[in-house]
């Protein structure tokens, strides 16, 4: 489900993949993390993984739809090689975003430590607990390893995108597949 909402929002496959590795890396930290500070799997913690999944997602997608919409801006300058067009995508991607990102994680990161560290019950401290390692452990993987993946395999031109593929499908079939792909012609 993730995957699919990730080439919805990307609109490109490949791009799709780099968020979904980022985005299992989180999850795997926050599940590592639980276990080293003896969290045990109940309703509680299950009820607070699903909606820490859901605040996972947010800085990987926004990274990596940045990423992707950086050469339609029209901000970028024409690059030969593909290591220096990466590299441009990729600060692209940190300035139009890194900013709003370790803002929006500075203010989450602070409205769960007043969870943590002020609420006398149980519930609400773990819960607490849950978000604050997601946001961190979201913040760090999205701005590092995320951003690592963008600049070293992050796609170039129409290299996995879903219009583009959609219209080869569209042309190979001489164009009689009816109206519901006319408008890619």
């Amino acid at each position: 489900l993730a995957f699919g909402m990730l080439v919805l929002a990307t609109a490109n496959v490949l791009l799709a993949i780099l968020a979904f590795v980022a985005l299992v890396t989180i999850a795997g930290a926050i599940v590592s993390t639980m276990v080293v500070f003896g969290f045990t799997l109940g309703v509680n913690e299950s009820l607070g993984l699903v909606i820490c999944v859901g605040l996972a997602v947010d800085y990987t997608v926004h990274l990596a739809h940045s990423y992707n919409e950086s050469e339609a801006s029209g901000h970028l300058p024409r690059a030969r090689q593909a290591s220096r067009m990466r590299l441009l995508k990729t600060q692209y991607a940190l300035t139009e975003m890194g900013v709003s990102i370790v803002g929006g994680a500075v203010t989450t990161l602070s409205s769960g430590a007043i969870l943590v560290f002020f609420c006398k019950l149980l519930f609400f401290k773990r819960f607490g607990s849950l978000i604050f390692m997601t946001i961190l452990c979201s913040l760090f993987i999205s701005m590092l390893y995320l951003v690592s993946l963008l600049f070293t395999l992050g796609p170039l031109g129409n290299a996995g995108r879903i219009k583009v593929a959609l219209r080869w499908a569209y042309v190979k079939m001489g164009g009689k597949s009816g109206a519901v792909l006319r408008w890619l012609a």
